[in-house]
């Protein structure tokens, strides 16, 4: 579908009317195709979103345990401990790849990122980075509208962000490594992940010398379009490296501490809704030094490009204020139990 609309709109450009007609041929059946594509009652497999065009990937219920293990030295902080054996307890769908800027313009035409260092990051195929939370939430739930209105969604569930607990099951797809491909990076997390790597930090004059687990170089300096590098066991792509992304929870240090200390509801589908304030730490403008702000935020997961491998471990956690913009951060979405809350895309009057 992305394909033939790309070269539709070249063959405009270009005068191929030849291959445009065919091209307005095929395209109104691709649409069809995806129109029928929705998950039934009950339903186990995979799908393709219509409004969105999403191939969301069906994840079991089940069982986990969330966070870094003792086990293996990891460069994991306090906020990863202690591990809680987690219990999800519904199935749901994820999205295969992180949102990628062709899918966004769908839902918000005029969406656009602002070149980095001399490097175009707006390409159709990379993912959709520098959209905050607030953002990603009001697209969530404009899909929920469209779909629904379309009778594609079973009913107690909406799209949404992932919970931490979520994304961390998805993201580790029944292994306990540090990484989901294994417990090291270097040269083979460089074909699973898009993260920092010496030669990248070499080209911006980032210091990298002692890092750990750096490898030499991928073949991106920043990012990557979604889906070029290897997947995890159910089939997901980056949920390392690229761009990091937004979670539904606010970020809490010591969640694990509380899960841990709770019964057992507190382990099963866990989030956190309660905004806690942190210290919050950022490169002040005009020079190379940070401010630190005393501000509620949200979690977000898996590590982006400019990250360290460090920050793409699966039990890894960072956050930010949910009304601020990286072009590092972006959002992948889920179809899953609903979530009562009073966001809603209401329409001018």
């Amino acid at each position: 579908m992305r394909v033939a609309e790309s070269l539709a709109d070249f063959c405009i450009r270009h005068r191929e009317k030849e291959t445009q007609q065919e091209l307005a041929r095929r395209i109104p059946k691709y649409q069809e195709v995806i129109r029928n594509s929705f998950p039934a009652k009950d339903a186990k497999g995979n799908f393709v979103s219509s409004s969105a065009v999403l191939d969301m990937v069906f994840i079991p219920d089940g069982e986990f345990v969330m966070g870094a293990s003792d086990r293996i030295p990891e460069l994991g902080c306090t906020d990863e401990h202690p591990q809680v054996k987690v219990r999800i307890s519904r199935p749901f769908w994820i999205a295969r790849t992180e949102v990628d800027i062709w899918q966004l313009r769908k839902i918000l035409p005029a969406f656009k990122i602002p070149k980095w260092n001399g490097i175009k990051m707006d390409e159709p195929d990379y993912p959709a980075g520098n959209i905050t939370w607030d953002q990603a939430m009001f697209v969530c739930k404009r899909i929920t509208e469209e779909e629904r209105a379309l009778g594609h969604i079973p009913a107690g569930y909406e799209y949404r962000l992932p919970t931490e607990a979520e994304w961390e099951y998805a993201c580790r797809a029944g292994t306990d490594t540090v990484y989901y491909w294994g417990n090291l990076f270097g040269a083979e997390g460089a074909q699973y992940a898009n993260s920092l790597d010496r030669k990248a930090g070499n080209r911006f004059g980032w210091k990298t010398a002692g890092e750990w687990g750096l490898a030499p170089s991928d073949p991106f300096p920043a990012m990557a379009p979604v889906g070029s590098f290897k997947p995890n066991a159910w089939g997901l792509f980056d949920m390392a490296g690229n761009v990091s992304e937004w979670c539904y929870d606010y970020y809490h240090k010591n969640f694990y501490m509380i899960m841990a200390r709770g019964n057992q509801d507190a382990r099963k589908d866990p989030r956190n809704e309660f905004p806690v304030r942190v210290a919050y730490k950022e490169l002040r403008p005009f020079d190379a030094g940070t401010t630190t702000r005393d501000i509620p935020c949200k979690v977000i997961r898996g590590g982006n490009w400019g990250n360290t491998p460090d920050k793409l471990r699966s039990a890894a956690r960072d956050c930010m204020p949910q009304n601020e913009r990286n072009n590092g951060v972006g959002f992948r979405p889920v179809l899953a139990p609903v979530i009562k809350t009073s966001i809603a895309n209401e329409q001018a009057r």
